[in-house]
Parts: C-alpha cells; structure tokens; sequence
C-alpha cells in the first residue's frame, strides 16, 4: 500500500523543510564568529608561519580555475613571496579533481571531508583568511581584469603534465581526430549543471545549433571542433568535423583540461567552462555576455555581448544609455525582468563573425582597422570604475561594433 500526503500534510511537510534549512543557515552563522574565536590560538602560529587559507568556491569550474589563478599572478606581479597556502577541497564537492592536482603545486591541498570541516574556521578568521571574492565580485569593478591586463602574454602558471598529454593525445586519436590535426572547443552552456540556481542564471543558455555556422567554418578551414560540457545536455546535431565529447565515454576530468589546454582557441559562451583555457594561455571567443558590463578576461581574447530592448519601448537601448544606468552590472534573470529588459542572443551570424575574427588572430596577423580601433575607443571609454570589466584588455568582436556602431552613439 502506498501512502499518500493530503493537502494539508504536504504544505506541513513543506514549511518544515524550510524553517528547518533556514533554522540551520542561521545556526550556522551565529557558529561561525565563535568558532574563529575559538581558533585565534591556532591562527596565531599560522600567521607566525605564514600559512594562509583561500576561500575558493572549487565547486565550480569557473571560480576553481580563475580564483587561484588570480591570486598567483597578483603575488607574482607585486614581487611579494608566495605564502605557504592551503586549499580545501572536499572530494565530494570539486568540479574537477585535476584541476586540483594541478592546483597541488602551489597549494597543499586538504581533500577529507572531515579536515576540511575542522579548518574551515581559518578560511575566515582575519590572521589566516585570503579574500578572493575581489577577483570576480558581482558588485563593482572584478580584479581579475586589471591583473590579466598587468600579466598580458608571459606564460600561464599551469603547464600540461607529459603523462596527461601522452594519454590525451591518444584519446584525441580515439575520438577520431587525425594527428596533427587541430581543433578548437565549443561550449554552448545549458540548464542542467547547477539546477539549484538555474532561475537566476537562465538567460547565459545558448543552444549549441547557434554554433552550426561556426562549426562549419572551423572544419571548412581544416579544423575540427570539440564539444564540451556535462552529461545533462542535449545531444549536439550530427555536423561533419563536430565531436560531441560531452556525452561521450571519454569524458573525464583530467581530459577536459587537456582539451582546453590544447585547442587553438576556446568558443564559449558566457559561462565559467572557458576559463579552462584562460588559465592555460588560451585565447578565447566568448559570445552571449550580459550584463553589458562584462567582458572576457584574457589579452588576447575577444567577446560579443546580448542586446538589450526595452519591453516598454520595444528598441534595443544604446551602449551608452545602458552603462549610465544600473542595467549595465544586473546580472540575475529576475532583475532583467524586474527592470523590464529582454536580452537578444546572438544570431548564428554574429558568432560566425568572431569565429572568423578570432581564427585570423590565431593563424596569421590581423591586420590593425583604424575605424575599428576607434570602436573599441568609444565602446570601452563607456566603462567607467565600478564597472564589472573595467581595465580589461580584452576586445570586442570587430565587426560586432561594425553591425551595430549606432548603439556606440
């Protein structure tokens, strides 16, 4: 026999639910200041041995690989020692596990999930924390820029291991990509990675047919293209020259990086997939930005962001009447509808524009285009301190501002 809630016991059951979570969350955060209290002893001696504990989100593969990444550099560029630094990454709650073995030559990383709960306090007391929300805060001007811009072409801190290459170079093989063959990695992002705020983030989704104009051009030149992603996406349609690697047996972490460390550029739209390629050194296309005031973050990367219409008017806002306002940095689903703002993705033309952009950087010297030049001018002089994406080095994609040079005015 089955038992069945009625009505009433369901909205119970419910309610209990979240006063519960809520009654945790609440104990959790009167627990926290008592429990750095209770640790300045211990926090002392790390302090006196200048051992350090970043708070890295390496549930995610954007923070985990760009976080760190900007830390390092920042202590490179600034001249300072590195300190002795301790990563906590339960194994349980990593979105990739070679990501942290590469992490391991900078850190020394604490994976059980019991240690990891017993440090925890260290990650906010004031003697051993590191404040990495900088890097890539949401609210005003994202570090993350100025130090790309500072670092510019000097070799990434992440290399490839030669045992990783070897066993990558025959998957690759496997996956039917001749050798010597060059490729580059699409990632088209989906709803099905992180369910759990997927309401807030909806309008970065793209589907990856908006890449079939793209696709076809990369392979029309010799290249092949790689799909990545996760195992709850849709299946990618039958395009000569496309691999669908994210729904496929050799998907693996350690491959994933591999994959992103060895294409000629990176296509992706605005998720934190294309990260893997930052911090390896790759150039990246990235497609689909909002809010306007994001950019990518790599020098020698170029984006395109979505269009804004107003649902009142029914006309696209220009650039500049969209960075005056607060639209210019919201950048949840519900604030675009609260403030009354449709986004336009791109057309399969617009990636195909930077998918050329990008392939005649990569291939051969792109020529400088004065007219051009005087674009990116007037675009990034609308970026103003507070900004997301002030200080980037980064471009947008030329003919992007060339379509669309009457929302410069």
């Amino acid at each position: 026999m089955v038992a069945k809630f009625t009505k009433k016991e369901f909205t119970i059951a419910i309610k209990y639910f979240f006063s519960t979570a809520i009654s945790l969350t609440m104990l959790k955060e009167i627990l926290k200041p008592l429990a750095v209290t209770a640790y300045t002893p211990f926090a002392a001696i790390f302090w006196a041995l200048q051992v350090k504990f970043p708070a890295i989100h390496t549930n995610r593969i954007g923070h985990l690989m760009q976080e760190p990444d900007c830390f390092l550099k920042e202590q490179l560029l600034t001249s300072q020692s590195i300190s002795r630094l301790i990563m906590l990454a339960p194994k349980d709650k990593s979105a990739n596990r070679a990501a942290i073995r590469y992490w391991s030559n900078y850190f020394f990383v604490v994976e059980n999930r019991i240690s990891v709960l017993l440090l925890r306090p260290f990650q906010h007391h004031p003697w051993t924390r590191v404040n990495l929300k900088r890097y890539v805060s949401s609210n005003g001007t994202a570090d993350c820029y100025r130090i790309y811009s500072e670092w510019g072409n000097r070799p990434p801190l992440l290399k490839l291991e030669q045992f990783d290459i070897e066993r990558g170079d025959e998957i690759l093989a496997e996956m039917g990509v001749p050798k010597g063959a060059w490729y580059v990695c699409i990632h088209a992002r989906e709803g099905g990675y992180s369910v759990y705020d997927e309401h807030l983030h909806k309008h970065r989704n793209m589907s990856i047919t908006q890449f079939q104009g793209a696709i076809e051009f990369i392979v029309s030149k010799g290249g092949w293209c790689i799909r990545m992603g996760d195992s709850t996406m849709e299946q990618a349609p039958i395009i000569p020259g496309l691999i669908d690697y994210a729904l496929s047996d050799q998907k693996q972490d350690w491959m994933d990086l591999y994959l992103s460390a060895k294409c000629k550029f990176f296509l992706g739209s605005n998720s934190g997939a294309i990260h893997m390629a930052n911090v390896f050194g790759v150039p990246a296309a990235r497609v689909g930005l909002a809010p306007l005031s994001v950019m990518s973050v790599g020098v020698n990367d170029i984006c395109i962001p979505m269009l804004y219409r107003s649902n009142k008017s029914r006309r696209l806002l220009t650039f500049n009447e969209i960075f005056k306002s607060k639209v210019s940095s919201i950048n949840l689903n519900e604030d675009f509808e609260k403030y009354g703002i449709s986004l336009e993705k791109n057309t399969q033309e617009d990636i195909l524009d930077l998918t050329i952009e990008m392939f005649s950087r990569v291939f051969s010297s792109c020529e400088v285009d004065k007219s051009d030049e005087l674009r990116q001018e007037r675009f990034k002089s609308m970026l103003r301190p507070g900004h997301f994406s002030y200080g980037s080095a980064s471009r947008v994609g030329r003919k992007f501002l060339e379509k669309y040079q009457h929302l410069l005015n």
